[in-house]
């Protein structure tokens, strides 16, 4: 979505031809995914992160994307990229998703790309590189019916791992928007509203070591 200064009323949409816009894109967003899937990219591999990133920041920059990159030492970059007008009061609608995931690397041999039956397999797929595909797919849309308002597209590369560096950079675009989207899948066809967090504990426990299932006798409740 390019800021060309020409901004639409877009209070009212024909809903007709923004779904035909959607529609179109079909082709277009199983490419761009495929491409995405077979660039792996495992959140511990930062080159492999890297890669992915690199990819996606060369399809954001074609749609016209003003690019950001937040680099990281251990993991792969996270990768910013604003659409729209540059001047204005209105707040920027984030969207936020991730291009790393828990496949390792070599994946891809034994799970290939592949489409079957109307679905499509491959690493990454589910979570969340088809969230990224769709990202990508709604700016065009946008681009084509002219609406041209603020929208801020960001992609971690540790989400997968707790977002150990990029946790700080959500939560400042996301207190700067006027809405932030998760684009990770919910199950079903469900519009998820919210999201579970994730936290890290260590316990340190004193007593009398034994296992609960099968050697609990042993245990010190029973000393």
């Amino acid at each position: 979505m390019r800021a060309t200064g020409k901004e639409k009323n877009t209070d009212r949409i024909d809903l007709k031809a923004f779904l035909a816009a959607v529609k179109a894109q079909s082709g277009w967003m199983l490419k761009t995914l495929r491409e995405l899937v077979e660039v792996e990219s495992p959140s511990d591999d930062k080159a492999a992160v890297d890669r992915a990133v690199a990819l996606a920041t060369r399809l954001a920059a074609q749609l016209g994307g003003r690019i950001k990159l937040h680099k990281q030492r251990q993991f792969g970059d996270a990768l910013e990229v604003r659409f729209g007008p540059t001047r204005g009061e209105r707040q920027p609608v984030l969207l936020l998703g991730h291009l790393d995931t828990v496949w390792p690397l070599g994946t891809l041999r034994a799970m290939p790309w592949r489409e079957q039956d109307g679905r499509l397999f491959g690493p990454g797929v589910l979570d969340m590189k088809t969230g990224v595909a769709m990202a990508l797919a709604a700016m065009r849309v946008l681009d084509e019916l002219g609406i041209n308002r603020p929208v801020t597209l960001l992609l971690n590369s540790d989400e997968e791992v707790g977002s150990p560096v990029s946790r700080v950079i959500t939560e400042r675009l996301a207190l700067a928007s006027a809405a932030v989207l998760v684009l990770e899948p919910a199950q079903g066809l469900a519009c998820k509203t919210a999201r579970k967090g994730i936290a890290d504990y260590r316990l340190q426990v004193k007593g009398v070591a034994a296992h609960s299932g099968v050697d609990f006798a042993h245990g010190c409740g029973l000393h």
